[in-house]
C-alpha cells in the first residue's frame, strides 16, 4: 500500500488543499476520494468531483524525530557528512558527532571492482547545563546559565561535563559487579561515567545499593538515546587485494601492507587490517616501518587515540612505539579521513603500471595471454578506478585546506 499526496481545488473558497491517500495505484487513489465529502481550509464541505482532483502523486510520510535535526550550515562545515550515506530512517541530530571507530557494514562484489561499506555510530553532543557555569575553550570564554543547551562542544568536552563520580558500595555475593565497559569492580572503589548508556546503568546500580553517587554533573545529555548511523562507501580492486592477502598468508605482512597503499592510494591503516584479516595493532606496526620519523610520530598519536576505542593492551601499543620507522619512506600520511590518517605511495602508480600489475597476476594464476578486446576492457576498468582514486584524494586534499 502506497501513501498519496492528493491536491484538491475547493470550488466555495478556491483554494488549492491537500489529503494523504492510502491506495495500492493513483487510480485507486482518484476513486477513493471522488464522490466522499472533504471540508477545505475554511471549513466548507463539498463533495469531491473528479475535476476537483487536480494531481496525485506517491509520497512517502516522514516521522518527526524526537529530536533536533543537524542545521543545514553545520551540515556543510562537517567533515564526517562528505560522502556519507545518510538514511531517512535515521536523521542527523543536532551537535553529531562520530563515536567510536569505523565497522564494515557489507562487501558488495562487482566485477573486478568492489566497495566495502562502512558504518559510523553518531550520537548528539548536545548538553543542557545543571548549574551556571563559565567554559573556557578555543580561546573564548562563554558563561552559561542552568538550562542553556550547547550542542558546538567537542564529544570529548561533552563527556567531561556530563561525568558524574561514584563510590562502589558492595558487589553481589560470589559474583563481581561488571559495568558497561566490561570491567570488575571492587568495594571501596570510585569510577567516574559519562557515556548516556553507562550513566544509566550507575542509576540502577545506584537504586540497588551496589554504588552510591558522590558528585554532580555540570551538564545532562539532552538526547542521550540518541544513536543513529552514516555508512561511506570506498573502492578497491578484486586482483590486488586478493595478491597482498597472499603475502600476508605467508608471512610477508610488511610487503603487503606497502602492497595495498601502492594499489590503493588513499587507504587508513585500519581499512588495511579489516581487508587482510590482520590485527589493527599489527598493521600499525607495518604501516610505521615504512614512513618517515615524523611520521611515525603522528602514526603512534592516531594508534593510542584508536586504541582507547578499542581497548587494546598495553603490550600492544608498546610494540607499535618500539617499531622503528623507515630509512627510506615509502609511505606519507595523508590528510586525516575520520580521525585516521591517509596513506599516500611516496611513487604513485599510473595506469600502464596497474595494467603491468594485473597481467603478471592473471599469469601467475595461468589466465591464457589476453586478446586485444580483454585488455581494451581492462584499460576501461583500470581508468575508471584510477579516476575513482583520484578523485578520492582530491576530497581528501580538499578537506585538509
Amino acid at each position: 500500500m502506497t501513501t498519496y499526496l492528493v491536491r484538491i481545488y475547493s470550488p466555495y473558497s478556491t483554494k488549492v488543499f491537500e489529503k494523504y491517500v492510502d491506495a495500492p495505484s493513483i487510480e485507486s487513489a482518484k476513486k477513493k476520494l471522488i464522490g466522499s465529502i472533504v471540508a477545505d481550509p475554511e471549513g466548507y464541505e463539498f463533495e469531491v468531483e473528479e475535476d476537483f482532483i487536480l494531481t496525485v502523486a506517491p509520497t512517502k510520510l516522514y516521522i518527526t524525530p524526537p529530536y533536533k535535526l543537524l542545521p543545514e550550515e553545520k551540515v556543510k562545515r562537517a567533515d564526517w557528512l562528505r560522502g556519507a550515506i545518510v538514511s531517512d530512517d535515521e536523521p542527523v541530530p543536532d551537535g553529531a558527532t562520530p563515536v567510536g571507530g569505523l565497522k564494515p557494514a557489507a562487501k558488495i562484489p562487482q566485477d573486478e571492482i568492489f566497495w566495502l561499506i562502512y558504518e559510523q555510530e553518531i550520537r548528539s553532543a548536545c548538553i543542557r547545563f545543571r548549574e551556571p557555569y563559565t567554559l573556557k575553550w578555543m580561546e573564548r570564554e562563554k558563561t552559561y546559565r542552568p538550562g542553556d543547551i550547547e550542542c558546538d562542544l567537542p564529544w570529548s568536552e561533552a563527556c567531561k561535563l556530563c561525568a558524574i563520580k561514584f563510590r562502589v558500595v558492595k558487589t553481589p555475593p560470589r559474583m563481581p559487579l561488571i559495568d558497561p565497559r566490561g570491567e570488575s569492580l571492587k568495594e571501596g572503589e570510585e569510577v567516574t561515567y559519562s557515556m548516556p548508556e553507562e550513566l544509566e546503568w550507575a542509576r540502577r546500580q545506584v537504586d540497588q545499593g551496589n554504588l552510591r553517587q558522590i558528585t554532580e554533573p555540570i551538564a545532562e545529555w539532552l538526547y542521550p538515546d540518541v544513536k543513529v548511523k552514516v555508512r561511506y562507501r570506498k573502492d578497491f580492486w578484486t586482483k590486488f587485494v586478493e595478491e597482498a592477502k597472499r603475502m600476508a598468508r605467508i608471512g610477508k605482512i610488511r610487503e603487503a601492507v606497502l602492497y595495498m597503499v601502492e594499489t590503493h592510494p588513499g587507504i587508513t591503516t585500519r581499512t588495511i587490517a579489516d581487508l587482510l584479516g590482520i590485527s589493527y595493532w599489527i598493521a600499525y606496526r607495518a604501516v610505521k616501518s615504512w614512513v618517515s620519523p615524523q611520521a611515525a610520530k603522528e602514526l603512534e598519536k592516531e594508534a593510542e587515540g584508536q586504541a582507547t576505542l578499542e581497548r587494546w593492551l598495553p603490550i600492544n601499543l608498546e610494540k607499535i612505539k618500539k617499531q622503528p620507522p623507515a630509512p627510506k619512506p615509502k609511505i606519507v600520511l595523508g590528510p586525516m579521513w575520520l580521525g585516521q590518517y591517509t596513506l599516500i605511495p611516496v611513487k604513485m602508480m599510473k595506469e600502464d603500471d596497474y595494467l603491468r600489475e594485473l597481467k603478471r597476476i592473471l599469469t601467475l594464476e595461468g589466465y591464457p595471454t589476453l586478446t586485444p578486446e580483454e585488455e581494451a576492457e581492462y584499460k576501461r576498468k583500470i581508468h575508471e578506478y584510477v579516476m575513482k582514486k583520484e578523485r578520492e584524494l582530491l576530497t581528501y586534499w580538499l578537506k585538509s585546506r
